[in-house]
This record gives C-alpha cells, sequence and structure tokens, in this order.
C-alpha cells in the first residue's frame, strides 16, 4: 500500500471556507487517493483497505484532454479510477501503517498530518461546540495546528486563499480567544 500510494497516490490537505451544519468558517480537509486508469491497481488498493478495516470511496472520473504546447491534444479513451480515504480516524490509521515505508515529500506530507489529526484528537471542545456553532468565520483550531497546516503548505509549495493567509498570519497568542482547551479563532 505504501509503494502505490507513494508512486501512484497522493497525501493532502485543503485549508477552504467551510459549511457544516449551521457552522460557516475556515477548515481542512486531508485525503489519501490513489488514482489511476489500471482497474487492478485501485482493486489492490480497496483491498487492502478493505483488509484493515478502512473505509474508502471509489469513483470514476472523466479524463479531460491534455492540450500540449505545439498544439496537439492527448486523449484517452480509458477511464480514471479513483480511491479515496478522508475520514480523519481512517486517514489516520493508513498513515501510521504505511508511514514507515514512504519515502521523500509524502513521508513528510504523513507526519504532519499524524501529527495534526493527533493533536485535533486530543483537543476538541464538544461541550462549547454548540454555543459558536452559528458563528460565522470561526475556525476550531488552535495556533499550534493552524501552524501544522502552515508548514504543510510550505513543504508542497499550495497557494493559500487571501483570507485564509491572513488568518494564519494573525495567528499569535495575543490574538486567540480560548474556550475551555479550545482556542476559536475568528
Amino acid at each position: 500500500l505504501a509503494g502505490i500510494i507513494d508512486g501512484e497516490g497522493s497525501i493532502s490537505m485543503n485549508v477552504r471556507k467551510k459549511k457544516w451544519n449551521d457552522w460557516n468558517g475556515i477548515g481542512v480537509d486531508m485525503k489519501i487517493q490513489v488514482v489511476n486508469t489500471d482497474d487492478g491497481i485501485i482493486e489492490k488498493v480497496v483491498n487492502i483497505l478493505k483488509k484493515i478495516d478502512i473505509n474508502a470511496f471509489i469513483f470514476e472520473r472523466t479524463q479531460v484532454p491534455l492540450n500540449h504546447k505545439d498544439g496537439k491534444t492527448y486523449s484517452s479513451e480509458k477511464t480514471i479510477l479513483s480511491v479515496c480515504v478522508n475520514r480523519m480516524v481512517d486517514i489516520l490509521n493508513v498513515l501510521k501503517l504505511i508511514e514507515p515505508h514512504l519515502g521523500g515529500q509524502k513521508k513528510s506530507r504523513a507526519k504532519l498530518i499524524m501529527e495534526f489529526i493527533e493533536h485535533r484528537q486530543k483537543n476538541k471542545c464538544p461541550n462549547n461546540h454548540n454555543q459558536h456553532k452559528k458563528s460565522n468565520g470561526y475556525s476550531w483550531m488552535n495556533g499550534y495546528e493552524w501552524g501544522l497546516v502552515k508548514k504543510f503548505y510550505e513543504i508542497t509549495g499550495g497557494k493559500l486563499l487571501p483570507e485564509v493567509q491572513r488568518m494564519l498570519n494573525d495567528h499569535t497568542p495575543d490574538t486567540l480567544n480560548k474556550c475551555d482547551d479550545m482556542i476559536c479563532s475568528a
């Protein structure tokens, strides 16, 4: 599984504006994904994930023709298949198993995401969540977690939305509001 993900997959973190129930703010999505036109590779990934009790989503994508600089267009008749793991608990379990076998940038990504998820699991604030649920613009992450997100974007060269970059830049201890063990940033 580590070899397939290292060669044919992705380990990603995406910061975006999110809506969830009555909450509206900035959140983080993470996923482990393998995309391929070879259904044997996809089947292998699905079978391994099932053996380790991981829920994965499988879907087809239409292939978009690629336009080359010389004006030629490449298009394939093959169907693109994707296996995606996107629940935090499942991502953490997969990464714990495969991280020792990953190399390069994917190993660094895996470590940051594992640290992020483990920190999030320790610092949930379920008692106070409902009081801020309808507050637009809130993020249910603390400065340390946003620091991990920033590191992830630095190593991947990802581009952040301007409002997210401003929020990360403003994330200093004197601008944070505490809610018990949780820090809610506006």
